[in-house]
């Protein structure tokens, strides 16, 4: 009876143990990541990003991206380029790899235009909201904008691959309803145990009482 006791005490001690890791877990501090840069290229305009960020995210989370960017025509005597908008999206790859579901999106308008000759540059700092979790998620950019030479000027709006750049994770944090019904069930599960294990005293003692007091 004494080693049941024993062991129902081991059990509880690992129940709590297992939910101090994942209390710990959540509260680490998590760092700056400088993504590696990437380019794309749409309708004779090129696009070169940086992006910085805190990772991994917990969801749901509010967290801030800090982008720069430069934007070059590949259309011939090109006089002026500019950066009106940019469009900072969130994907999350689904399952199968072949699909994306938008997570978080932000927009940074700018005004005056970022403009430049050969190329335009432009940089922001964008605060991304949401709640969806998962293990491959990317950062996507959208830009729009204007070239010109001396007679004409055309508008743009190039769309980076929805997986441009990352992967990175957004996690279950602690305000999230499955981390919530997880802890609520292991902080249950751990009382019934340890409420179980004291409750019956261990009945070896009880009787040990019992003998003393009759002699």
């Amino acid at each position: 009876m004494r080693m049941m006791c024993k062991f129902s005490g081991d059990s509880a001690m690992k129940h709590v143990l297992a939910l101090c890791l994942v209390v710990v877990l959540l509260i680490v501090p998590v760092h700056a990541i400088d993504f590696t840069e990437a380019s794309f290229t749409e309708d004779d305009v090129q696009v070169t990003v940086w992006i910085t960020a805190n990772t991994p995210w917990y969801g749901p989370f509010s967290e801030e991206v800090n982008i720069s960017l430069q934007v070059a025509s590949l259309a011939e005597n090109i006089t002026t380029i500019t950066i009106t908008e940019i469009v900072l999206t969130v994907q999350r790859s689904d399952p199968a790899g072949s699909t994306y579901t938008l997570v978080s999106v932000q927009i940074k308008e700018f005004s005056p235009a970022m403009s430049g000759t050969e190329y335009a540059a432009a940089s922001a700092s964008m605060i991304l909201d949401g709640s969806l979790t998962g293990t491959d998620c990317y950062f996507a950019v959208v830009v729009k904008g204007t070239y010109s030479n001396s007679t004409v000027e055309v508008p743009f709006q190039v769309s980076s691959p929805e997986n441009f750049i990352g992967p990175f994770v957004i996690a279950a944090g602690l305000a999230s309803p499955q981390l919530v019904v997880g802890l609520v069930i292991i902080a249950a599960a751990t009382l019934c145990i340890i409420a179980g294990a004291y409750a019956t005293k261990c009945p070896g003692r009880g009787s040990s009482r019992r003998k003393l007091l009759e002699e």
